[in-house]
């Protein structure tokens, strides 16, 4: 698994080797990437990810976050509630260079709490958590509750294939797209 992009393009990520860890594949994240640099959706949203403030939920490796930053995203908070994995993700963004801007959080998704005043405010919100699990709308019901989106922000959801379910009122749904058993969900706080 590489990083697809930006500076550290090409850098090999580590995956942990817990079993529980389903990686996002690096064509789904060059995809990703492409795609929030390029829509129309992120243009109406005022999105641009150079500069951004990014939110990596169920962060896994790291990939998703890591791959924001070497797009030039200024700063991720990674979230995970599996220390071990989340120790994988911190040393990934160590071999990349990018601890002056990668902060970690051990904690519980879907209880996330209230975003620390010293935390600014996210405008990307990235989710790939494990597939039939049904923690998709709880993480981003206590993600959107707890403060840690800004107006206008996009959230990001990897899931199963045929994944469907309710945003809270204040997201709009701008895509879905499948890939293999893969499914990218899209949507934007218009607020």
């Amino acid at each position: 698994m590489r990083v697809t992009g930006g500076q550290a393009r090409g850098r090999i990520l580590k995956v942990p080797d817990t079993g529980t860890v389903r990686p996002t594949t690096d064509k789904m994240r060059q995809q990703l990437y492409n795609m929030l640099a390029h829509s129309p959706w992120a243009l109406r949203a005022g999105f641009s990810l150079p500069g951004a403030y990014v939110l990596d939920v169920f962060c896994g490796t790291g990939a998703l976050g890591i791959e924001a930053i070497s797009r030039g995203a200024a700063h991720c908070v990674f979230v995970d509630r599996d220390r071990s994995v989340l120790e994988v993700a911190q040393a990934n963004s160590k071999a990349c260079r990018y601890d002056g801007q990668s902060l970690f959080i051990n904690k519980d998704c879907n209880m996330i709490g209230k975003r620390p005043d010293a935390i600014e405010p996210r405008q990307l919100c990235l989710l790939d958590p494990p597939y039939n699990k049904a923690l998709v709308i709880p993480a981003l019901t206590a993600i959107f509750e707890g403060g840690w989106l800004a107006p206008n922000a996009l959230v990001v959801a990897e899931t199963e294939k045929g994944w469907s379910g309710d945003a809270p009122d204040v997201f709009e749904n701008v895509l879905v797209r499948h890939d293999g058993e893969s499914q990218l969900n899209v949507w934007w706080l218009s607020t």
